[in-house]
């Protein structure tokens, strides 16, 4: 006799996550009454759509770009927290350089 998971079309994905995250994983979907697999199932299925229809529109580069810059600063944010003046002795030393 099959288990109730073989009677679906689909595979077990692993992906390893921050704590963190996890955690406000889990209290979204706490929120929205459903597990965090229905949950992840279904940010995984917005955001394919969306990089789909980011690519047949001839964006998707431009997108990933965009998503890049974001992981960035969001490091370079973090940096500021955790160390805030080696980040202010490496702008006066002009350690950073901002594109015009």
């Amino acid at each position: 006799m099959k288990s109730p998971a073989s009677k679906r079309d689909g595979l077990t994905v692993g992906v390893w996550l921050q704590r963190d995250l996890v955690d406000r994983l889990d209290s979204l979907a706490e929120r929205a009454g459903i597990t965090r697999s229905k949950l992840l199932a279904n940010m995984i299925e917005m955001n394919v759509t969306s990089l789909e229809r980011a690519d047949s529109a001839g964006i998707l580069p431009l997108v990933l770009l965009m998503r890049d810059l974001q992981e960035g600063l969001r490091g370079w944010c973090r940096q500021i927290e955790d160390d805030p003046e080696t980040v202010k002795e490496t702008w006066a030393n002009g350690g950073y350089h901002v594109a015009t």
